[in-house]
């Protein structure tokens, strides 16, 4: 996936994280693009990048809305339409600010690797506003909580093959509205970053990260460690019609 996802789509709002999903999507009229680079990936000295277009269709506060994306996978080694990848999450809204999504990433359009099944996933989200509380020097908290498989185990699981139900989660902490600090578990370990919103009326949304920082992931490819922390950039903007 796009390694930083756009939230709740206000004008100029950073991300809420660094890669696993969150309950918040793309309503009807929103239209949203994004690259992400990591650097190396894992089990590897490369480096290697993701584009994603997506747009929504319904709205979460109605009835539903649904998040459909297109990811292009592999785009600095291989070409950008190598492997290709289609995402879909409904979302729903509800008061006090809770969110709950359903989705399916990575469903493979065409060159599916070995271990490229798609992911199916559900996540509940809430944003806490701060500005009125004992911590009021902050904007909000956004605590996502979800559960899937396939790409949410394990990596112990996945090599091995063990059908599990892998557990992932995010916070975000929006100190300013052009500035979040996030924590971020996709599933398999630990990444910690911001989000930066560098123009406040252009929705330009920078989210660099550093991950893999337990070493949970990396360490069963078949004996070799790759358990170093690595570096991820996601880059995205977006746009109402």
């Amino acid at each position: 996936g796009m390694p930083g996802e756009i939230g709740h789509f206000p004008r100029g709002a950073p991300g809420t994280s660094t890669g696993s999903p969150v309950s918040f999507g793309a309503n009807w009229g929103d239209v949203y693009a994004g690259a992400g680079l990591e650097a190396p990936i894992r089990y590897s000295g490369a480096s290697d990048g993701t584009l994603a277009v997506g747009m929504g269709f319904l709205n979460a506060m109605d009835v539903v809305g649904i998040d459909v994306s297109l990811t292009a996978l592999s785009t600095v080694r291989s070409g950008i339409t190598n492997r290709m990848g289609l995402n879909v999450k409904v979302h729903k809204i509800f008061a006090e600010n809770w969110g709950v999504a359903v989705g399916v990433s990575s469903i493979y359009l065409n060159n599916q690797p070995t271990d490229g099944n798609a992911s199916v996933y559900g996540v509940v989200s809430k944003v806490f506003g701060l500005e009125n509380s004992w911590v009021s020097g902050f904007k909000a908290l956004t605590l996502s909580l979800g559960a899937g498989n396939e790409g949410f185990r394990l990596e112990k699981d996945i090599r091995n093959n063990n059908q599990t139900i892998g557990v992932f989660g995010s916070a975000a902490l929006k100190m300013t509205d052009q500035f979040a600090v996030i924590v971020d578990w996709p599933g398999q370990d630990l990444d910690v970053g911001v989000s930066i919103v560098p123009f406040r009326d252009f929705p330009l949304i920078i989210t660099p990260a550093i991950v893999d920082l337990t070493g949970s992931a990396g360490t069963y490819n078949y004996g070799t460690k790759n358990t170093r922390p690595r570096f991820s950039l996601g880059v995205g903007t977006y746009f109402r019609f």
